[in-house]
């Protein structure tokens, strides 16, 4: 499966973790992504437990304006992988 296929798979996922009221929330306070489904860290968290870590999928995850996607990056990330170049892009 191509990264984009794995992306892709992965994004269509979380219409299925969906929570409006969370994602309302999280408009009304100035959080501002292209898309914002509202996931949970917890179910978030299980599905970067199913996937296991990966660099360049947490890199191209977090390249998405997508709240989830980011959030997934960060879970995916090998500490021992991570670089301080993409520290200071990540926390800027």
């Amino acid at each position: 499966m191509s990264q984009s296929d794995r992306i892709r798979e992965i994004k269509q996922s979380f219409r299925q973790m969906m929570d409006g009221a969370v994602a309302q929330s999280m408009r009304q306070k100035g959080l501002d992504y292209h898309l914002n489904w509202g996931a949970t860290l917890p179910r978030l968290r299980q599905m970067a437990d199913e996937i296991g870590p990966d660099y360049d999928l947490a890199i191209a995850l977090w390249k998405e304006n997508v709240r989830e996607c980011k959030i997934l990056a960060t879970m995916l990330m090998p500490p021992e992988q991570m670089l301080p170049e993409v520290t200071d892009i990540w926390t800027t």
